[in-house]
């Protein structure tokens, strides 16, 4: 659902202007530290996807906005929430086919919540906070775009609207199932890089 938020739809439209993609992070930080108690499925990794869980979204934005990943690069550890089977932080490099690079950190283990990122290209610079759905845009003359978007219309509503038009009108969606597909392979090569200590490259392999 992150493709019909204000601030990924104002990148989204932002991107052709801005030349070549050299860099980007994503965050997405949150607490579970409790939450686990009271969401016993959330402990184990089968039940759950584990940090992927969150983590998913940002490697869907990441690719929605800079392409195809070619090599996937991850680490991740587990010290804070002891009773659930897998990490509760992570950190995940994605190299992209043109070369650009973004770092995507995920943690469900943190008592201060943050969700937001920054894309560096070659002409212009945006940050952007999307509990706040505000966004900062500094273009290659310095000048100053920035606003706090808010949710005027529901995000998961459009999502829905947009899928009954590709049912009933034949549109073409913002979001396919190939789209989640690679999403998550790339968080597969995400575990496997982390059991592994190695990077991985993509297309994963089968067999």
């Amino acid at each position: 659902v992150l493709r019909w938020w204000p601030v990924y739809e104002f990148i989204k439209e932002k991107l052709p202007k801005l030349g070549r993609l050299s860099f980007a992070y994503f965050t997405v930080i949150g607490n579970w530290l409790t939450l686990v108690n009271r969401t016993p499925w959330r402990k184990k990794k089968e039940l759950n996807s584990g940090i992927m869980e969150q983590a998913i979204h940002e490697i869907d934005i990441a690719r929605y906005l800079f392409g195809e990943a070619k090599q996937v690069y991850a680490i991740g550890n587990n010290f804070i929430i002891p009773n659930i089977n897998y990490e509760d932080s992570i950190v995940i490099s994605l190299t992209f086919e043109d070369g650009a690079v973004a770092g995507i950190s995920c943690s469900v283990a943190s008592r201060i919540g943050r969700r937001d990122g920054l894309i560096v290209a070659e002409k212009g610079t945006i940050y952007f906070d999307t509990r706040e759905q505000y966004v900062k845009f500094v273009d290659e003359e310095g000048n100053i775009e920035e606003e706090k978007m808010g949710f005027k219309e529901d995000p998961y509503r459009k999502e829905i609207l947009e899928f009954i038009r590709y049912i009933t009108e034949n549109r073409a969606p913002r979001a396919t199932v190939v789209d989640g597909l690679k999403a998550q392979e790339i968080a597969e090569a995400a575990e496997i890089s982390i059991k592994e200590d190695r990077p991985i490259n993509l297309p994963l392999k089968i067999g």
